[in-house]
């Protein structure tokens, strides 16, 4: 059976010690006590994103209501301030002194490695080339504007001397001289691959779902290279 607290987890994207971040859908971004996760009917509540309980107090500490955002981004930088500022609250006390520390660092990792794929999407986009708006020549189009009457010029056009060869090009590696800009792809994966990923990066230190995506990727293309070539032997 499954309870209402597993339906959360599946939406987890993030846990830093005492503050978890969830999807609960794609314009609410809620970060949430783990003690909540305790209660049912708490998880229920996220789920459903009853605004009541999202104006209660965390409880732990008493400052504030748990709070909903827009993006990840706007989570993730929450979730940094609410624990730098319950570092400097803490007693003296190296061993918690240095959890949060690690709490804080796991935080601004995954918010770099957000930064980064917005900031690859970004650069795509700006890569994109538009068709440039074609300016009208006919009378018609022009109006009452002044009509000029080409003239024709004889251009004698020369010739670009051919590119020369890349170096790195050969029948064995034919992708030596890729060019070009690389532009974003947009994956979405089946409900099982995203579950794995999402395990992935919870449970293996540094990995993030664009890390997957990269080495996932390279893996695959030397896998099918490497076939390639066999069959021509």
């Amino acid at each position: 059976m499954r309870t209402y607290l597993n339906t959360l987890l599946h939406r987890k994207r993030g846990a830093y010690g005492p503050l978890w971040i969830f999807e609960l859908d794609p314009e609410t971004w809620a970060i949430v006590w783990s003690g909540w996760l305790e209660d049912e009917v708490s998880c229920h509540l996220i789920l459903s994103e009853d605004p009541q309980w999202f104006k209660r107090d965390w409880g732990m500490d008493g400052r504030r209501p748990n709070p909903t955002y827009k993006t990840q981004r706007g989570a993730l930088e929450e979730v940094i301030r609410s624990l730098q500022a319950m570092k400097v609250d803490l007693e003296p006390n190296e061993a918690e002194d240095r959890k949060y520390g690690l709490y804080i660092s796991d935080a601004e990792h995954d918010l770099r490695l957000l930064m980064n794929e917005e900031s690859d999407e970004s650069q795509a986009n700006e890569d994109t080339v538009q068709e440039p708006e074609k300016i009208p020549t006919s009378p018609e189009a022009l109006g009452d504007a002044q009509v000029v009457t080409p003239v024709k010029v004889s251009v004698k056009v020369q010739q670009a001397p051919p590119a020369p060869a890349h170096e790195a090009l050969s029948a064995e590696n034919p992708w030596g001289a890729a060019s070009g800009t690389p532009t974003a792809i947009n994956f979405r994966p089946d409900m099982s691959l995203h579950a794995k990923m999402e395990w992935v990066c919870d449970n293996v230190p540094k990995m993030s779902r664009l890390r997957i995506l990269r080495e996932g990727a390279t893996l695959l293309c030397d896998h099918l290279i490497a076939k390639h070539y066999r069959s021509q032997d």
